[in-house]
């Protein structure tokens, strides 16, 4: 088992020669009421939020266990509609050791999934898919 510290959030937007755009890390948002808006408008609805947050769960990190839940980042507006090529994670453990995660944008798989697994509700665009 790991005992994760903390993490961090790095997107590539543009093109793949891009540097790495570091995320800014939401803490204490486990006292907010969640509240977050769909491109298509109306509200994002995510059940048991602060229950969900990953920094928030006293279960470790396992091998070959998969360990579901939220963690917050933000960044500037100017990334709201851009174009993200790829995602860093990177996972701080409890011994400073750093455990880094690449994803390209067509490896995330299916929406429809994630919001199944995650319990969430994000409306439709007008006119349906």
């Amino acid at each position: 088992t790991i005992h994760i510290q903390d993490y961090e959030l790095s997107i590539k937007v543009g093109s793949k020669w891009s540097k790495w755009i570091q995320l800014g890390r939401v803490y204490g948002i486990h006292g907010v009421k969640n509240s977050f808006d769909a491109l298509a408008g109306g509200k994002i609805e995510i059940k048991n939020f602060e229950e969900n947050l990953i920094y928030r769960k006293s279960k470790p990190v396992e091998y070959g266990q998969p360990l579901y839940g939220w963690i917050v980042f933000v960044g500037p507006t100017t990334l709201h509609d851009a174009d993200v090529l790829s995602y860093r994670l990177t996972c701080t453990d409890a011994f400073r050791k750093k455990h880094c995660i690449y994803t390209k944008k067509e490896e995330l798989g299916n929406l429809f999934l994630l919001q199944d697994m995650a319990d969430i509700t994000i409306p439709l665009p007008k006119g349906g898919m």
